[in-house]
């Protein structure tokens, strides 16, 4: 005969166990892409303004060496 005290409170809290474990991992999964991606917007950013330093650059270059 089964025992339905001790034996079915173990068997909830291993499924709540699972169930935590993969909310850990599935939170985890989630700040990864979320610190990839903002690592990703960063890079569009540096490269964005790398561009403009060059441009401004060159516009400066430009309106100097047209005065010779």
């Amino acid at each position: 005969m089964p025992q339905w005290g001790a034996g079915n409170t173990r068997a909830i809290e291993a499924r709540m166990r699972k169930k935590l474990d993969k909310d850990k991992k599935q939170k985890e999964l989630e700040e990864k892409k979320l610190e990839e991606y903002w690592r990703d917007d960063d890079k569009k950013v540096q490269a964005k303004i790398q561009r403009k330093v060059i441009n401004t650059y060159i516009i400066i270059s430009l309106k100097f060496y047209k005065k010779f």
